[in-house]
């Protein structure tokens, strides 16, 4: 809930994704490793990391955004039990960063809701997500190129 310029309290309505086919075929294996008491598979390896220089001067700039974002995609595809995340309501220049890292991760983001309430869901990419080799946090402190 937030605040309307009034005063009056809002309520703020997300969308659900429903679960589709490769969501239900990555329930049943999940449920089957489980049972089994086998490891569920991860996500990717490593990926080489790609940064474009204004991605790079944006993450100097905003050390502190960029963390988070590394640090809440790094726990999504650390969960074997997720396959998206909703990010809450975030400005345009914050969803373009977050649209460009998660890209980087090989991730899928979609922006839902118009403006003011704009967000971004982010799903994974079986066989292609993956946390990068370098992440953008640590090439942005190595210097302009």
């Amino acid at each position: 809930a937030g605040d309307c310029p009034g005063g009056a309290p809002r309520v703020l309505q997300r969308r659900y994704v429903p679960c589709d086919d490769a969501c239900s075929v990555m329930a049943r294996n999940r449920g089957f490793a489980d049972g089994l008491g086998v490891a569920v598979a991860t996500y990717g390896a490593q990926l080489p990391a790609v940064y474009s220089d204004t991605l790079l001067a944006e993450a100097r700039a905003h050390r502190s955004q960029v963390l988070d974002i590394e640090q809440r995609l790094g726990k999504f595809l650390a969960s074997p039990y997720t396959s998206y995340v909703a990010l809450p309501i975030m400005s345009r220049e914050q969803r373009r960063l977050v649209h460009q890292l998660a890209e980087v991760y090989g991730l899928k983001t979609i922006s839902y809701d118009s403006e003011p309430q704009r967000s971004v869901t982010i799903y994974k990419k079986p066989g292609v997500s993956a946390v990068p080799a370098l992440l953008l946090s640590a090439a942005a402190t190595r210097g302009p190129p």
